[in-house]
Order: structure tokens, then C-alpha cells, then sequence
């Protein structure tokens, strides 16, 4: 299945991005456009399953992360295919910021854990 990706030109950058990009990159102005446009995006999976939360939070985009948590549908809980979560990924890169972000979300799977057993308590110490 191949997913239709909208694409939209940054007012910060004047770069063309997609919602995978926009959040990769922390580029609050195209999460923005993109959400309204087409927010039935918010979940979609780039290359080994990432999200855009999961790459925003991988980034320490603490802004995009909120603009991404905020949007209706979103799910904080996807995994990548090595297991890992927007929670699990924001331990392993040590951005605190965004990790309190998260954990305030209702449902957050704290406890998950990826493919080699490691939990956002064992990536955060």
C-alpha cells in the first residue's frame, strides 16, 4: 500500500516537506499547515516504522512533540519496528524536556518495552 504523502512549503524554510520530514526537522510552521490540511497523517510510518512523534521526540523537538501530541487521533503508544516509542526514543537521546511531556499524556505505555527488553526507566539511566 502506498501512502499518499501531502507535502507543504514551509514559511520558516521555503522547503517543500511531508509531516515526516516537518517533524524530523522540527518544523513547527509545516506541522502546522500539514495538520490542518491533511490530519489524518498524524500516525503515519516512514521507513522501519517511525512516526512523527517518534522522530520529533527522538530530536528533542519539544514544540513539534506538543504540536503532534495535541492533534486529534494521535497515538503516543505506536512503536517502530525495533519496539521503540516517542517515550522510548526521547530517553535513549536523553531529552528530559520532552520526556515530561510525554509522560503527562493519558495512556502513555510507560512500561513498554522494545525488542531487547530495555524500558524508558532502563534508556533514561
Amino acid at each position: 500500500m502506498q501512502l499518499n504523502m501531502m507535502c507543504s512549503r514551509s514559511p520558516s524554510s521555503g522547503q517543500r516537506r511531508n509531516l515526516i520530514q516537518a517533524a524530523r526537522a522540527g518544523d513547527d510552521d509545516a506541522v502546522g499547515v500539514l495538520l490542518a490540511n491533511a490530519p489524518e497523517q498524524i500516525n503515519q510510518r516512514a521507513d522501519k516504522g517511525t512516526t512523527p512523534l517518534i522522530l520529533a521526540s527522538l530530536n528533542g523537538h519539544l514544540s513539534t512533540a506538543r504540536r503532534l501530541l495535541a492533534a486529534d487521533g494521535v497515538d503516543v503508544n505506536l512503536s517502530d519496528e525495533a519496539g521503540f516509542t516517542a517515550l522510548l526514543a526521547a530517553c535513549q537521546s536523553g531529552h528530559h524536556d520532552v520526556v515530561r511531556c510525554l509522560l503527562a499524556q493519558p495512556g502513555i505505555a510507560v512500561g513498554h518495552a522494545e525488542r531487547s527488553g530495555s524500558t524508558a526507566l532502563h534508556l533514561a539511566c
